[in-house]
């Protein structure tokens, strides 16, 4: 099931659960970082995967090539390894390669 999401008060809030930890989880993100987000990460830039916590994940080190910024804050990146997983805002971690 896709995250839950809405504007509230400026920002955007995004509702995840996670059968895993059994909790749920909300990240928010405002209009700014979402743009500062997508300038940071335009489509193209090639990242390296610190940090998912997802057992589809690639393995820490994977490069892959952004591809876009969505709404809440998901940066979608077609990971070298062949398979497309989303970096989830407040919770994955990557880093720009160039």
């Amino acid at each position: 099931m896709p995250p839950l999401s809405t504007w509230i008060r400026g920002c955007f809030v995004v509702h995840i659960s996670s059968g895993k930890r059994g909790t749920t989880e909300m990240h928010t993100i405002t209009r700014e970082e979402l743009e500062r987000l997508r300038q940071q990460y335009p489509v193209g830039t090639i990242v390296r995967l610190v940090r998912m916590d997802d057992p589809q994940a690639p393995p820490p080190g994977t490069k892959g090539t952004v591809r876009h910024v969505d709404d809440i804050g998901t940066i979608h990146v077609s990971w070298d390894t062949g398979s497309s997983l989303g970096v989830v805002y407040g919770m994955d971690k990557i880093e720009r390669v160039r």
